[in-house]
């Protein structure tokens, strides 16, 4: 094994070959005979054919990309519609209600047979249902609770006519963040009494 020096050292003032040049590799088309030209052109039209491929590949995960995008956009904006659809539902139909305080009472009337008597006192404005559910039929009667009623005792009487010991009479009203429904079963001798 032959050591030569690197060009940077100072020599020792004796003669040093010259350093050989780098090796030269042959390009497949400069070699001899149409063989080496002919794996040449194969081996060019598979790197095309792989370039185009990786093309292929790349453009359709862009389009996958842009595909799930846009299902999480949409997934994102019917989640967002449910929530505020919910919300406002939620707004109308329960918050809409009026407050009661717990003192509620609700008899038939012992003057009327077919009259009922409610006594409430709200605490927050808003409706009330009152529903009456017999055997063939149900009734229901919307009130308004208006803000100068509020903290005052309220009385309704409604005549309920045809009304039959086992019908269920009752009320609708808020009970902080949910509906509640104070309910009786009509029974005339209670009203006797």
């Amino acid at each position: 094994m032959v050591h030569w020096p690197h060009p940077s050292t100072p020599s020792s003032g004796a003669p040093q070959p010259p350093t050989p040049p780098p090796p030269v590799i042959a390009r497949p088309e400069a070699a001899e005979g149409g063989e080496a030209a002919g794996e040449a052109d194969a081996c060019r039209a598979e790197t095309i054919e792989l370039n185009v491929e990786a093309e292929d590949l790349l453009a359709r995960l862009r389009r996958g990309r842009r595909r799930r995008a846009a299902l999480a956009t949409a997934a994102t904006v019917v989640a967002a519609l449910t929530i505020i659809c919910g919300t406002v539902q939620y707004v109308h139909h329960v918050l809409g209600y009026a407050e009661l305080a717990p003192e509620i009472t609700l008899r038939p009337d012992s003057l009327d047979p077919e009259r009922v008597l409610l006594r409430y006192r709200p605490v927050r404005a808003g409706r009330l249902a009152f529903r009456r559910a017999g055997a063939d039929r149900e009734t229901e009667l919307l009130d308004e609770v208006t803000r100068e009623a509020v903290g005052q005792e309220q009385v309704l009487l409604w005549r309920a006519e045809g009304l039959e010991d086992g019908e269920r009479i009752g009320v609708r009203y808020r009970d902080g963040w949910r509906l509640t429904t104070y309910e009786i079963a009509v029974s005339h001798r209670e009203a006797d009494g």
